[in-house]
């Protein structure tokens, strides 16, 4: 009893959400392709390297002059007086310690900064996909990654890349 009762749950149950699955219209973006044919994340990107590159130069710059350190270490340290090499293991250390945090810090901000530009990126594309699936009177809008299958029609991919332009 118990199992007829349950399979007649779920058939209803099955019936059911195909009915509702037949009314639905779906469309489908491939959001990978929409970004890397975007001109706002080539801009934004751009625009991330020109503000962080004097922050990168400047830890190339210090990685050089801890290397030139350490290379003298390397080369002198055995002819040294004592005092001497140990100051300049002392220097050494501190490089290499501000060098850490210099990184760090430059490495927190560009990471800020990445996600503040993106989060620009996508705010404009979640506007410019609702506003193609209200024209296109669509209930659902999936990602492409999301889907094991779906038919080519449904994809509206071109049409994000065109208006996100």
């Amino acid at each position: 009893m118990k199992k007829l009762l349950l399979a007649l749950i779920s058939s209803g149950l099955v019936f059911s959400l195909t009915g509702f699955a037949a009314n639905l219209n779906v469309g489908v973006v491939d959001f990978q392709q929409v970004l890397s044919s975007s001109p706002s994340v080539a801009a934004a990107s751009a625009k991330l390297k020109k503000q962080f590159q004097p922050q990168q130069d400047k830890l190339v710059a210090q990685q050089k002059q801890l290397q030139a350190l350490m290379d003298k270490f390397k080369k002198d340290g055995s002819i040294m007086q004592a005092q001497d090499k140990k100051n300049l293991q002392d220097q050494i250390q501190q490089q290499q310690d501000a060098l850490y945090q210099m990184s760090q810090r430059y490495q927190q901000q560009a990471m800020q900064a990445q996600q503040d530009q993106m989060k620009k990126v996508i705010d404009k594309l979640d506007d410019v996909v609702t506003k193609i699936a209200h024209d296109k009177n669509l209930d659902l809008v999936l990602a492409k990654n999301t889907l094991a299958y779906s038919k080519p029609d449904l994809d509206i991919t071109q049409d994000v890349i065109k208006a996100a332009k």
